[in-house]
């Protein structure tokens, strides 16, 4: 996660499909994660770390006690060498309120494209079930049919790459502000091939941002006192390069597979 800073506005509406989810519920404010600082766990106690080989892979989002959400890209077979870390704040330090889980089930998108990263959406069953805390939580899912407008802007949590050059995973968990773009101006600025089952998000100079690392957690966006999710962080174009006003950071769209899961 590219350390810049950033100052954004939110409008929008978006339709919640549970009841339940974290997003349902009165979430606390609280305006430093808006700058880039670190956060804790009970701000976004729906975020999960995917750790293989001992190292931060990639993000997740908790739809329900026994499912995570993630990009399809971010899980090879059935995830048996993957394990999921809830409530966790730091990758080295004490997380007291930290559970871990392996994967019992992989759930990938039957359509999800390794060329264009469509569909790149996957649900990964936990090996048991987590006890809800303050610390962990489920985020909600936008309604298939809800749009999010271009200008609006939405967030990501990670432990993403702090640097362009070489792999400097973020020790604590970080916030990412990405403005939504059209898909057709999107499409206009990069060489990637941006889709209708896309959403297309920019950091833009000054901004945090997301980079590697970050892939699978969700796109979330603040919805009344709660946070809903719309999409599932990607690919992008790069990220913290020098001289670029905005890196692009396509998403997939939150619907369609999942939603049978978040219900259960």
């Amino acid at each position: 996660m590219a350390l810049q800073q950033s100052v954004c506005f939110l409008s929008v509406t978006i339709l919640l499909l549970c009841t339940g989810c974290r997003s349902a519920l009165t979430c606390r404010q609280n305006n430093r994660i808006l700058g880039g600082y670190p956060l804790s766990p009970e701000q976004v106690p729906w975020h999960a770390s995917l750790v293989s080989g001992g190292k931060h892979r990639c993000g997740g989002s908790v739809i329900n006690d026994q499912w995570v959400m993630t990009a399809a890209h971010c899980v090879t077979g059935s995830g048996s060498g993957v394990t999921v870390y809830l409530g966790r704040f730091n990758q080295s330090g004490p997380n007291p309120h930290e559970v871990s889980r392996t994967i019992a089930q992989a759930e990938c998108h039957p359509s999800y494209s390794t060329l264009t990263y469509e569909n790149d959406i996957c649900l990964l069953k936990l090996s048991s079930p987590v006890n809800f805390t303050d610390y962990i939580q489920p985020v909600c899912l936008a309604d298939a049919n809800s749009t999010v407008h271009s200008g609006h802007w939405s967030y990501v949590g990670g432990f993403g790459n702090t640097s362009l050059f070489g792999w400097n995973a973020s020790d604590t968990l970080q916030i990412a502000l990405l403005e939504i773009v059209g898909n057709k101006e999107c499409q206009c600025n990069t060489t990637l091939r941006i889709t209708d089952k896309m959403i297309c998000a920019v950091a833009w100079l000054g901004r945090i941002e997301s980079c590697q690392g970050d892939s699978g957690g969700g796109l979330v966006t603040k919805v009344g006192s709660g946070w809903a999710a719309v999409g599932i962080v990607s690919f992008g174009d790069g990220c913290a390069k020098p001289n670029v006003p905005g890196d692009l950071h396509p998403c997939v769209r939150v619907h369609g597979m999942d939603q049978h899961h978040h219900r259960q």
